[in-house]
Order: structure tokens, then C-alpha cells, then sequence
């Protein structure tokens, strides 16, 4: 087995814009792009007859490696560039334990990480309370842009970082283009919604209810072990997933541990393999199974390192 390219999938949002149609991540009729799904398993493999989710099934811990917890149950990362031309809804996704409660069993939470690739001088981040969670009962009462008075404002750092446990109130704002690592869900409990309009011109729908309870009822996550074969700086360290950031040039063996996503920043790069080649432009992923032998990254700049969590 070689690495592979997932077709990035381009999708519509009320709050999107063009900007990823810079990278070639566009929409019929020339609709407004929010998020261009990077690798996702219900993508196909360039090149393969298959999607991820197929792949991953048929070779199960040969691409997914020792740290994948559930091999049968397909590809368990999704990683996307969100291009934020007006503010997201005030949301909260569930923990794997709420969301198999409220959505049955087999649904994965969200946990998600964000990387502000840029970031204009109006943009703000939402994210957790500006005093402290309100009690259950507090939160079943809010209503409409009541939300908005409770939560906490910033604005990041441009190649800043941001981890979102589940159970983590939070929205991105206008004049954002952010790089997203999560689990492999599209749970989102929409909590106040700006009083807009979706793209079929009819509200969007809100889960007042289903988000107190991810709210309330997420569990804090474990403390996880940094592994001991690191190419970078850890950025994120969770237990679904760790992201490094690496500059220049790296020679490396996946062991087996972890399958591991590359994306090119600012800069191309290109990853050797038994004297094959793989280039990737800015903003390209490439994924590498867990059983592949040694590699080498060559980049004039910075560069993601995204694993699973180590078991």
C-alpha cells in the first residue's frame, strides 16, 4: 500500500464565501462555500474505485494502525477549511456517551480543533461562557439571541490554535479562513442562529433541548500521553487526535502506531515513497497508512501532522 488522496468535497453554507475557490474547492453555479472536506470517509480515493470508508474496511489496522479503537467502523477523522464570510450559529456538539443517547447507538461525538490560517481585523471567535456555564435549568429557559449575552468573545491570533471538547459552547465569526481536525461527525446542536434565513429561505432548525443536554451531560476528557515519536510541536493533544506542526524538511516511519494525514500550509510539499512522489499545493492533504515503511516530507514551510490518539 502506497499514500493516497482523498477528492476534497466542496460544501454549500448560508455563511460561506470564495475564498477556497482559490484552492479550487468550488460549487456549482457559483453557490457560497463554507467548508471543503479535506478527508472524510464517504470521500473517494483518487485513483481507487472506493471511498475512504471502503478502504478502511477492507484493510482495516494496515491503514488506520494500533491507535484506531474501531478499524470496522470506518474512517473516524474528518478534516476541512472552513472559509467564515458571516458568523456560524452558537452550537455545541455531543461526546460519544450523549450523542449514542440522543441519537442512538453507533453515533460518534465531536471534538474539534481549529487553526486560523487568517484572520481579518474584525474577526471574532465564540467560544465557552463569559461567566461561568448556567445551571440546567438557566439553560433550558434562553431563547433566541439570549445565547449571544452569555458566551465569551475573542479574537485569535492568526496560526493560532483552539481545542472545542465536546459539550464547549462556541461559533466562528466573519473574516475567518480556519483549517478544522474533528471526529468524524456532523452532530451539531444549533443553539441561536443570528435570526437568518438558510439557503432554502426558511429558518434553520435549532436543538434547544439536545444542546442542554451535550452541554450538561459531556463528560471531561482524559488526559492523554504525548507519544514519544513526534516530528514537531504538539498543537492539539486529545484523546482523538494529535496535531503537530512541522517546518522543513522530515524523514520518518509511521510504525504501524497511527494513520497519518500531511497538510501542506503556506508552502507546497512533497512526500517521497519507495522512489515514488506525491506534491502537494498549498492547502492539499495527503494520507499516509499506518504500515508504510520510511518517508520523507521535503517543505520550505510549515506543515500538519494529524494522528489518531494515542492509545
Amino acid at each position: 500500500m502506497k499514500p493516497f488522496v482523498v477528492e476534497p468535497l466542496a460544501v454549500v453554507r448560508v455563511w460561506g464565501g470564495h475564498r477556497l475557490a482559490d484552492w479550487g474547492r468550488c460549487a456549482e453555479g457559483g453557490d457560497p462555500v463554507g467548508e471543503s472536506w479535506e478527508v472524510h470517509g464517504s470521500q473517494p480515493v483518487r485513483g481507487a474505485n472506493c471511498s475512504l470508508d471502503d478502504l478502511c474496511r477492507q484493510h482495516g489496522a494496515e491503514i488506520l494502525g494500533q491507535w484506531c479503537r474501531q478499524p470496522q467502523a470506518g474512517f473516524p477523522l474528518l478534516t476541512k477549511w472552513l472559509d467564515c464570510q458571516d458568523w456560524l450559529s452558537i452550537q455545541v456538539h455531543p461526546d460519544d456517551s450523549v450523542a449514542s443517547q440522543v441519537e442512538g447507538p453507533g453515533h460518534r461525538g465531536k471534538a474539534e480543533a481549529w487553526y486560523f490560517a487568517e484572520v481579518q481585523p474584525q474577526a471574532e471567535v465564540i467560544h465557552g461562557w463569559k461567566h461561568g456555564c448556567p445551571s440546567r435549568d438557566q439553560l433550558m429557559q434562553l431563547k433566541g439571541s439570549s445565547w449571544s449575552d452569555l458566551v465569551h468573545r475573542y479574537r485569535p491570533d492568526p496560526q493560532s490554535w483552539s481545542y472545542t471538547a465536546p459539550g464547549t459552547v462556541h461559533a466562528l465569526g466573519p473574516g475567518l479562513l480556519v483549517f478544522e481536525v474533528q471526529q468524524s461527525s456532523d452532530l451539531t446542536y444549533r443553539l441561536y442562529d443570528w435570526g437568518r434565513m438558510g439557503l432554502d429561505g426558511q429558518p434553520r432548525p435549532l436543538h434547544g433541548p439536545q444542546g442542554v443536554m451535550a452541554i450538561c451531560d459531556s463528560l471531561s476528557e482524559a488526559a492523554v500521553t504525548p507519544p514519544d515519536d513526534l516530528l514537531g510541536k504538539i498543537e492539539i493533544l486529545s484523546p482523538h487526535f494529535v496535531i503537530e506542526s512541522v517546518v522543513g524538511d522530515r524523514e520518518w516511519t509511521p510504525a504501524g502506531r497511527s494513520v497519518e494525514l500531511l497538510t501542506a500550509l503556506q508552502a507546497p510539499a512533497t512526500l517521497d515513497y519507495l522512489g515514488d512522489s506525491w506534491i502537494l499545493g498549498a492547502g492539499d492533504s495527503l494520507v499516509l497508512p499506518a504500515q508504510l515503511g520510511d518517508v520523507r516530507m521535503r517543505s520550505s514551510g510549515p506543515w500538519l501532522r494529524v494522528r489518531l490518539g494515542p492509545l
